[in-house]
């Protein structure tokens, strides 16, 4: 019954305001952030909700519907999975309704004191990675499928979202929090050069270029303790560099510069 009173809300928000314009004249910004980049299994982790920049706030804002998938198979829900932020630019005179059906997460907000301004983190999600995920490094999507909002004076709100991804790791020989003293990957940041240097004897066998998004950009077989990386047709960004050992997998962020 809560859903399907969320998705009423969406559809008046979609059709009972459509003569309205946008709220600044542009969308809205919202975020994903994981508190995580790599995750092992049988752990919580959490997602921030994040609204707005510091460079451009959210201008005004008194109800929302927001629209969270998450990948069932390997990330789990926890009991009590959306924990608002009660410092947040929303948080005085609110109200959140949260609802959690197989992997679907809806937020829907109204302010009970007209329009909100603002940014910042609205809340978190809390997640529990699965203990049974297959293999040793899954790639897990955290995805906004929609969000639309309004003024108080029933304005449209539109919002362009940013998600983000968590790495699940089931890990085999040595853990791979241990792995991070094997290893040194320099210089990062990097505009074209990135060394992988081991400095206990693993034996590299693959090394993979992924960005948040979850493409694999860069993919190299190798049988090696150590390797030399040249990242200079990459686009400029945070990715995390995978490394495949004959004893566990070792993940770090990237960053490559202009």
């Amino acid at each position: 019954m809560t859903k399907n009173i969320i998705y009423i809300i969406l559809l008046v928000l979609c059709f009972g305001i459509e003569k309205s314009t946008f709220a600044g004249g542009v969308n809205e910004v919202v975020q994903l952030r994981a508190s995580a980049d790599t995750v092992p299994v049988s752990t919580n982790f959490s997602v921030d909700i994040i609204l707005g920049t510091a460079q451009n706030p959210i201008d005004s804002l008194a109800e929302f519907v927001l629209h969270i998938r998450i990948d069932t198979a390997n990330v789990k829900v926890d009991t009590l999975f959306f924990l608002p932020n009660n410092t947040s630019f929303l948080s005085e005179s609110s109200s959140f309704l949260p609802n959690e059906l197989d992997g679907d997460i809806d937020i829907s907000y109204k302010s009970n004191n007209g329009n909100r301004k603002g940014f910042g983190s609205i809340g978190e999600i809390k997640l529990v990675t699965e203990d049974d995920v297959p293999g040793v490094g899954i790639h897990v999507p955290i995805k906004i499928r929609s969000m639309l909002g309004r003024t108080a004076d029933n304005t449209l709100v539109l919002f362009d979202p940013t998600n983000d991804t968590v790495f699940v790791i089931k890990p085999t020989g040595i853990p791979q929090f241990e792995l991070n003293k094997y290893f040194s990957i320099y210089p990062n940041p990097t505009n074209n050069q990135l060394y992988v240097r081991n400095k206990k004897g693993l034996i590299i066998q693959a090394i993979d270029i992924i960005g948040i998004d979850g493409k694999t950009y860069q993919s190299e077989v190798v049988e090696a303790e150590s390797i030399n990386l040249t990242l200079g047709d990459l686009p400029s960004g945070i990715y995390l560099i995978k490394v495949s050992t004959d004893k566990g997998i070792f993940i770090d962020k990237v960053i490559k510069s202009d």
